[in-house]
């Protein structure tokens, strides 16, 4: 049913074969393959879509290979309808799809698909890739060893002390070369370094003011970095679950946190849990710092002489050249137990400031802040669990 005086180009040779493939070739051989790994097909059976072209599965086969019973798309498709759904919207979503797979995914299903989908966590890939040559239990020793810094590159893979290799996230590399190199006994990374601060989401209201933009307001989010990068989260209206993310996990109550100077972010900080001997160390934001002090209105010299002082942590020095009618004041005084050394962190290649964190929401901004588009409260947090599962490379997993 091929009418050959279409393929007058290769890339039409190419979509007709494609097509060919998944109506007539593929859906026979995909159903050959899942009779010999689950037996006979009993049960009541189902249309499914696969990337390799739609075919019957039967209740018994859908039990064996874990499909569940709701579902009309197969599990690497789902996961590709994920990944495309966390880079773009749903519409460019639905196109891409469409020119990559030869799939027509409608938006509106790509949304539900979204919305329903368990997302996968640190947890449930809390197992490092083995390599061929390596076993895989893993030694006391091993679990704690420092591992050498490495340059890491967009999408690079980390080998471990004893071989083994660990998957990096493709879309993160801003982990210092200080942090993140300690793993407990399955290889998940001890907590060292937590980051803290906030993005804005366009919410849909009818108590907005309408002003030309469908009656929507901007609502705070906060995002969390991990050992500066090394993994994220997000959460809207929910600092609990942020919490509940990382407050299991070894290393917690031990590490350096780094924040600006708003309230919201010290107050998730303070629901961490902590220990008599091991109290989480507190550092104010150099950055941050350095803008508040190059916000007031004094001369240059006075500016370079404050923040030369608050520089080298001398808080009380450099007190004394501010006036307790200056904003810096108050901002001193609440903060002056998270003011550091920042030279000697800094010599000792120690992080400063929360950019990783900053740099996680300018690209979870990519997704959310598409133009003139707003969310419903209820789907806000599911998008940003997404599009962090993406940038910390777990649906690719």
């Amino acid at each position: 049913n091929t009418d050959t005086t279409k393929l007058t180009t290769l890339t039409a040779i190419e979509l007709e074969l494609r097509r060919l493939g998944q109506e007539h070739l593929f859906p026979p051989l995909l159903a050959f393959f899942v009779r010999e790994a689950t037996g006979p097909a009993t049960g009541r059976p189902r249309t499914l879509a696969t990337v390799m072209g739609k075919f019957q599965l039967s209740q018994s086969q859908a039990d064996e290979l874990d499909v569940p019973a709701s579902r009309r798309q197969s599990p690497f498709l789902e996961r590709c309808c994920l990944v495309m759904s966390a880079q773009g919207s749903y519409c460019q979503a639905e196109m891409t799809l469409e020119m990559l797979l030869g799939l027509a995914v409608s938006d509106t299903t790509l949304h539900r698909t979204v919305n329903r989908a368990t997302l996968p966590t640190k947890q449930m890939l809390s197992k490092p890739v083995m390599s061929d040559s390596q076993p895989a239990a893993m030694d006391e020793k091993t679990s704690t060893e420092k591992v050498a810094p490495r340059k890491r590159g967009r999408g690079s893979v980390e080998r471990m002390t004893d071989g083994r290799k660990s998957a990096r996230a493709p879309f993160n590399s801003h982990c210092p070369p200080s942090v993140g190199h300690l793993r407990d006994s399955t290889g998940v990374p001890f907590i060292e370094l937590l980051c803290v601060d906030g993005g804005k989401v366009r919410i849909g209201s009818d108590s907005a003011k309408w002003d030309g933009t469908y009656g929507t307001e901007w609502r705070d989010y906060k995002s969390l970095a991990i050992n500066g990068g090394e993994e994220w989260h997000a959460r809207f209206r929910d600092n609990q679950g942020l919490v509940a993310r990382v407050k299991d996990r070894e290393g917690v109550s031990t590490a350096t946190l780094i924040g600006d100077g708003h309230d919201g972010i010290w107050n998730i900080f303070a629901q961490l849990p902590s220990e008599p001997d091991g109290k989480p160390r507190e550092i104010l934001d150099w950055f941050h710092l350095s803008e508040n002090i190059h916000k007031q209105e004094w001369s240059d010299t006075r500016k370079k002489t404050v923040a030369r002082l608050l520089w080298k942590g001398k808080v009380k020095s450099a007190m004394r050249h501010v006036r307790k009618r200056d904003s810096l004041h108050g901002y001193l005084t609440k903060h002056k137990d998270r003011i550091p050394d920042y030279a000697q962190r800094k010599e000792e290649g120690l992080p400063i400031g929360s950019g990783s964190v900053e740099s996680q929401v300018k690209q979870i901004a990519q997704r959310l802040k598409l133009p003139v588009a707003w969310w419903e409260p209820e789907y806000v947090n599911q998008m940003l669990d997404l599009r962090t599962a993406l940038l910390n490379g777990w649906l690719f997993q």
